[in-house]
C-alpha cells in the first residue's frame, strides 16, 4: 500500500494510504482523511513500484475515469 495525494477543490492536502477504491461509484478513502467524492478533487496521484528500483506517479483520476467514473 502506498500514499495517495489528493488536493481537492477547497485547497486542502491529504496525504495517506488509499484505503478503499470505489471509482464506479464515484468515490475513494483514504485511511487518514475518510470518504471523498472524486467529484471534489483536482488531482489524485500515488506513487507505485512497477520494477524493483522503478517508481512512476499514477493519475488516479484518469484511472477512475477508464474504470467507470463519468465524472460527476
Amino acid at each position: 500500500m502506498h500514499d495517495a495525494t489528493a488536493r481537492l477543490k477547497n485547497g486542502t492536502v491529504l496525504q495517506a494510504a488509499l484505503w478503499t477504491w470505489r471509482p464506479s461509484e464515484g468515490w475513494f478513502e483514504l485511511l487518514e482523511g475518510g470518504k471523498i467524492r472524486l467529484a471534489d478533487v483536482v488531482s489524485l496521484t500515488q506513487e507505485e513500484r512497477t520494477h524493483p528500483g522503478v517508481v512512476e506517479v499514477v493519475d488516479l483520476l484518469q484511472r477512475a475515469r477508464d474504470q467507470g467514473w463519468d465524472g460527476t
